[in-house]
């Protein structure tokens, strides 16, 4: 009967910690996707550095089907819309910036642009898109231990070149799809945990012993 308790003990105790796993996990989550709303919205987490305004689109005006479709959770955003479609933007450079803090984790991003760019994390380029890239995902993966401890910045320079053949029609956009990957960033605190369910149980098995050598003597 005390061995079946101390089980049902046990077994409580493991559950509470899975159920302290999943806190943790939750408590972590971010969104550093772009796009995260509807379309012809404006962009609420993404900023331009000139503090100019961004548009939630689903592709470009001019050229339908040119820019890749967005994976789920995420849309183009660009500074030159009319409704959920991209339009004309001035030749230039563009730089996309997002602030957060340190997610805890592992995210896996796939992004696009049009035109070429630079993706950076804390001043530090992590990636690069072609000038002709916007047709298709470029994927890459930043691990949490890359992350800064508290706050931390993505940038994109998005490069708007000039195009003389295309008759004045030329958008820009950005596209950034960010999956957090809890898992392994999980473990520790699990691992932990369980050490101390070990622990537990030995200081318990001790004290029991010491109580059966009292009632002997």
């Amino acid at each position: 009967m005390q061995t079946r308790a101390i089980m049902l003990r046990r077994t409580s105790a493991v559950a509470a910690a899975v159920m302290l796993l999943g806190y943790a996990s939750g408590a972590n989550a971010v969104t550093l996707s772009t796009g995260v709303g509807a379309l012809g919205d404006p962009e609420s987490n993404w900023a331009l550095d000139t503090s100019a305004p961004l548009t939630i689109v689903s592709g470009a005006a001019d050229y339908p089907g040119a820019w890749v479709a967005a994976p789920t959770g995420s849309n183009w955003i660009t500074p030159a819309a009319s409704g959920s479609l991209a339009i004309t933007a001035a030749d230039g450079l563009y730089t996309y910036e997002l602030a957060f803090n340190d997610p805890g984790k592992q995210i896996d991003i796939q992004w696009s642009s049009d035109n070429g760019s630079q993706f950076y994390l804390n001043g530090a380029e992590v990636s690069s898109v072609g000038a002709a890239g916007y047709s298709s995902l470029v994927s890459f993966s930043i691990l949490a231990s890359s992350f800064n401890a508290g706050p931390n910045l993505f940038s994109v320079i998005v490069s708007n070149d000039p195009c003389p053949e295309c008759n004045g029609k030329n958008p820009t956009g950005l596209l950034v799809s960010a999956t957090p990957v809890p898992l392994p960033a999980a473990l520790p605190l699990l691992g932990s945990a369980l050490v101390g369910l070990g622990l537990f149980g030995r200081r318990r098995r001790m004290k029991a012993k010491e109580q059966t050598e009292l009632s002997r003597a």
